[in-house]
């Protein structure tokens, strides 16, 4: 039993073995012939996001928001927590606010995810939105 990968090669279901698409290659060979016997391949299966493709993600989304605002990153927007300028001291308190809820909600929907698991970009969309001052 074989099955796809997300390139030209397949797993061997066995023994974990990957077969490169070279005709010269006996395990092909044997595949080939497989296939020509009327054998069907299991699917290529994307591998589940793990936690760190989710924070990439949410910390992704949350410099983009801080620099949709002219922010070089979430970071920096936050350092004016103690502006002298209102303007910037508001969004900075929004911000870190906001920041703090993101990574609630997420720590809460990840620690038990829904099956089927939502990729990283489907995750970020259900997170809270921010309401600049």
């Amino acid at each position: 039993m074989y099955q796809l990968t997300n390139s030209e090669s397949v797993v061997r279901i066995a023994d974990g073995a990957f077969i490169p698409n070279d005709p010269a290659n006996r395990d092909r060979a044997e595949y080939e012939a497989w296939l020509a016997a009327g054998g069907v391949p299991e699917p290529f299966a994307a591998p589940m996001p793990t936690q760190a493709d989710y924070a990439a993600a949410i910390e992704l989304h949350l410099n983009a928001v801080a620099a949709a605002r002219g922010y070089t990153n979430m970071a920096r927007c936050i350092t004016y927590l103690n502006s002298t300028v209102p303007q910037w001291a508001a969004e900075a308190a929004v911000a870190n606010a906001w920041r703090d809820a993101v990574w609630v909600y997420a720590y809460a929907q990840l620690a038990s995810p829904p099956d089927p698991q939502p990729s990283p970009a489907e995750f970020v969309a259900l997170l809270p939105a921010i309401t600049w001052p």
